[in-house]
Formats: structure tokens, sequence, C-alpha cells
């Protein structure tokens, strides 16, 4: 739609024109030129103005004359015409904007070019501004924006004006990083001018591909895990590679980056992956303390971080482009409570959980869950981090006579919990996540875990096809067992791909997308979430509670992955296939 042309949507086009205008003035005059990577449109609209009778061609003329050899003259002469006119013409903002822009005094022309309608036409000098802002924003280093501007005069022009005007727009936009681009993909979404910006970035991408950034430690104490991190992400990749994997995304090209399990050095890293490598996410880096400061850092710029590793709940607080992956607690309590009341026929259930905002929206998710299906949640009862006498609680459980116990939490937080229920012969079911799959936990000799029943996602249980898959094809790689480093990586991966697949191509798309992975049609293969149970021993299907045992059971064994730094959960390792095993 030509926002210039004659006819009745020409006052509605100018109006939005004018609302855009402003914004992107305000917008500069907060601060966006030089320092911020990319322009900022959000800001409040001021009313509109009038646009009164046209200037007196020949006293423009006489004002453009001047801007050549007295601009400080031409100034003058508007502000004399000005004054005794309330309801000042737009061409008379644009005349006075220009005479200032000739002065060098950038800011206050920009004010000038901000103060201009369209409620009766004003088209032409609503794109002379444009290109007035353009300049200006050029003229200060701030490419990216100038091209905004541009795009937006495009929108504005008059059809005949428009080819000459998209050959330069394209031009720029073709000298943009691709990081820019994206940025003005989001920008320019609601303008015509938008089909440029999207064209010129399919395009790029086709070639060049989407940059993903894997930041983890390679160095240090941390190494190996970050190694094992990487490895997994590069077999995800290579996967999706692969003729047999559907994948229809663009290329994708991997950008590995060290952060050495350091503050200052994953943030360093961080900001050069997003500036230099023009990474569209970061996946990493692994630990909590460098996931939250270098999604800080990411967050500023609008690009999406993954930290699947990173336990500690404030990351979240960060902002929609920090992620973890973790699934929502309604898609882990749902089926677990489901089961738990139509199958294994439970009716009164005591909650009991380590105090923490998460385990607290666990509990709420469980108590919906149970009450859907049937059932109740009797009696609710905290305790806190580090707690190592269960006693009073297990006692209080047990007088209020509940059928199962639903107790979420990480591995280290329930590891002396784990010893107590068989220590006090706590008879009761207990229902839990992916936290009791840890090998220190499930402990053959404890009893009080026989028939327990664990939600979690497939990456979490040692004998799911996944697991079972991605052990063949890390010792394939690397001769070694499979750990959660590797698992994180890969999952994280392999859902960044899916979004990207799907069409995802800025980062707040990526960002949009991935947040609502609980609503995709076919999720990755990792991510299914899966009923468990502990039976004479070992980990098996949840089948076996309700007196199918349809599965040969296959005992967990331990792998030593803890850092010693972090609380974070872990999963049992998978054995080497037959014959796969090496001494030493």
């Amino acid at each position: 739609m030509n926002s210039a042309s004659s006819g009745p949507d020409a006052p509605r086009m100018a109006r939005r024109s004018h609302r855009v205008l402003v914004s992107l003035v305000a917008a500069t005059l907060a601060g966006c030129a030089g320092n911020a990577p990319r322009p900022d449109l959000s800001t409040e609209i001021p009313p509109h103005e009038e646009v009164q009778a046209p200037v007196d061609r020949g006293f423009a003329g006489e004002v453009r004359t001047l801007l050549v050899s007295d601009p400080a003259a031409a100034e003058q002469l508007v502000r004399d015409h000005l004054a005794g006119d309330s309801d000042s013409p737009a061409e008379l903002r644009v005349l006075l904007g220009d005479a200032l822009r000739a002065q060098g005094r950038d800011t206050e022309a920009l004010l000038q070019y901000s103060r201009i309608s369209g409620m009766r036409g004003g088209a032409a000098q609503i794109t002379r501004a444009y290109d007035g802002i353009a300049e200006i924003r050029r003229r200060g280093g701030d490419e990216a924006a100038a091209v905004l501007a541009e795009l937006y005069a495009w929108d504005a022009s008059t059809t005949g004006d428009r080819d000459a005007r998209e050959r330069r727009v394209v031009a720029n936009l073709e000298r943009l990083p691709m990081s820019d681009l994206n940025e003005l993909r989001r920008s320019a979404a609601t303008l015509d001018a938008g089909a440029l910006v999207r064209t010129v970035a399919d395009r790029r991408a086709a070639g060049e591909g989407a940059v993903v950034c894997l930041l983890a430690p390679r160095s240090g104490k941390f190494e190996k895990f970050g190694d094992a991190f990487t490895l997994g992400a590069r077999i995800a990749l290579r996967d999706r590679s692969t003729p047999t994997s559907g994948a229809i995304g663009l290329p994708v090209r991997l950008v590995e980056r060290d952060s050495q399990g350091d503050v200052l050095t994953a943030t360093n890293e961080v900001r050069a992956a997003i500036t230099n490598d023009d990474a569209l996410a970061v996946i990493g880096p692994l630990l909590s303390v460098t996931s939250m400061a270098a999604g800080a850092v990411s967050e500023s710029y609008g690009v999406p971080l993954i930290a699947p590793t990173a336990t500690d709940p404030a990351i979240s607080q960060l902002g929609r482009h920090v992620l973890t992956l973790a699934p929502d607690p309604e898609e882990l309590t749902g089926p677990l409570a489901e089961f738990a009341v139509h199958t294994l026929g439970k009716r009164r259930f005591g909650v009991l959980l380590a105090r923490s905002a998460e385990n607290e929206a666990y509990e709420r998710a469980f108590r919906s869950a149970v009450e859907f299906a049937g059932g109740e949640v009797a009696v609710t009862l905290f305790y806190e981090v580090g707690e190592r006498d269960f006693r009073r609680l297990l006692e209080r459980l047990d007088d209020e006579a509940v059928d199962a116990v639903y107790v979420p939490g990480a591995a280290a937080d329930l590891e002396a919990l784990a010893a107590q229920l068989d220590f006090y012969e706590f008879d009761k079911m207990i229902l839990g996540h992916g936290g009791w799959t840890d090998a220190r936990l499930l402990d053959p000799a404890n009893v009080a875990l026989e028939g327990a029943i664990f939600a979690v996602e497939a990456a979490d249980h040692p004998e799911s096809p996944f697991r079972l898959r991605l052990r063949e094809l890390v010792w394939q790689e690397a001769q070694e067992e499979v750990t959660r480093f590797h698992v994180r990586g890969y999952t994280a991966m392999t859902s960044l791909l899916a979004a990207i697949d799907a069409g995802a191509r800025t980062g707040d798309e990526l960002a949009t997308t991935l947040a609502a992975r609980r609503f995709w049609s076919a999720r990755p293969e990792s991510e299914e979430v899966i009923l468990l149970t502990f039976r004479d021993g070992v980990l098996g299907p949840a089948s076996w509670a309700s007196g199918f045992d349809l599965v040969p059971k296959v005992a967990p064994s331990s792998e030593e992955e803890n850092d010693g730094s972090s609380t974070e959960s872990k999963t049992g390792a998978i054995p080497r296939p037959a014959g796969d095993r090496t001494e030493g």
C-alpha cells in the first residue's frame, strides 16, 4: 500500500508514518546512537499536529538557497516565520530541521523532524524528515538506524519515488552485518518495506547460514565438562545435517568459544560472539554463575542464550531471551498425577519439598493436576535447603495417612532424604522427577524407594532409546561414557535447530518459538516425557508398577561427573556395549 497516495487511506498512512517517526527520533535522543547495538523504537507517542496550508514556494526556495550559503540565516528566517504561527506547518518544521542539521546541531534537528504530522497529507514532508534522520544517524556512525529511517522513508514515499529509493535501500542493506539485518527484520516487520529486509536477509542467510555460538569451558578445571558439552552439540548438529534428518531449515555454522569457567571471560566471549561472529543464538556456558553473567549480556542484545545446565532459578528472571529449556512443571506433573490416580488408584497425596520458588511452582502444578484427576493434596511440607533431619516431617506424613508423597528436587537436595526414608522405614509411595534418577540415590538396598514413580524427560532416563543411541555415538566419537553434559549439549542444540527449521530467523522469533516448545506438534526425541519406576533395585518403565513387566530390567551404573562446585542433578550412566570396553 502506498502511504502517500491520494484517497481515503492517505491520512491514516501518514499518521502511522508520523508515529513511527516520533518513535525513531525519541529512541535516538534516548541514546541509541553509537553505543547501543541496534535501534530501539519503543517510546510514548506525542499528540499529532494538523498540517496547515502549504508554505509559499518562494519562501521555501529562499530558505533552501540560504541553507547552502548561510544555514544560520536560514534558521532565523524560518523562526521569524514561525513566530506568529501557532499551528506550525510541517514544511516549516522540515526547513527548520534542515537548517539545524546543516549547522551540525543534530539533536535540535531531530526534535524538529519529530514534530512533523500528516493528518491532511504531508507525505512528502515525512519522507524528507526521514531522509534527514538517516543522514544524522549515518553521520553519527549508526548505519543500522540510518537504514531503518530509509525504510520508513520508502514506506511513506510515492510510487514513482520508490524505485529509486529501493535500489539505494537494498544496497545499504547488503552492507549490514547479519545481526543488524535480523534486528531490522523485526523492527520493519509491519512496514511494506519489511519485504525488502526479508529478501536481503533470506538471501544472505542462504549463502552464509545462521551462526550459533557454543560457549563452554574448554580450558581450566571444568575442561572435561565443557568438552563433553561441546561434543554433544556437535553430534546434534551432525545428526541434523544428515539426509535422513528431514531438516529443511537454513544452514547452521557452529562457532566455539572458551569461557574458561570464568565470569569475566564468559561475558567478553558472549559479547564477541554477538558483535564479531553475528551469532543468532548462544548455547552455554554450563555453570550457573557464568550463565547468569553471559545471559545478562545476551539479553541486552536481544540474542537468545540457552543454558541447559544452569540451575540457579534467578536465571529465568534475566529476560525472555535467556532460557534453560527445562520442561514446564505442568508437563511433568500432569502425567505423574494421572498415572498415580487413574492407574495406581492413589487418592490422597502429600508433598515434601525444599523451599524454593522453583519447587513451589512444581507443587502448585502437581496440586492442580491431582485435583483435575480426582485426587487431593492433603498436606504440603517444606524443609530448608541443607536440611539433614527429616524424622518429624516423615512422621507428619504418616499421621496424615497419605497414599503417596510427591517429592520434586535436584539430586543434591534429595540425597540426605533418600537415606532417611530407608532408615525410618517410610512406606508411602514416592513420586518425583529426574533428580531421583541419580545413581547416588537409587540404592538397590533402599526399600523405601521400591515402587517409586518418576516423570522425566527421555534425556534423563539411562535406558531410553535416545540415551542408548547417544551413548553409541559418544563412544564412537570419543571412546568415553555419555554424561549429562553430552546429553544437555545435544538437547540444547536439537531444540535450537528445531526452532530454526520452524522458520525462526531473529532473536525474538527464536525466543518466542523456544518458549512455546510445550505446544510444538513434534518435540525432539530427547524431550519426550516418560514415566519410570524403581523396582527390585533397578529403574524401568512405569508399567512395572502396574503389573506389566514388558521390558528387561537393566541396572543403572554410576558415573563420576559432579564438578564439586554445583548442586545440579545428574543422571546415571549407560554401560558400554559388549566388546567396546577398554581397560585403564
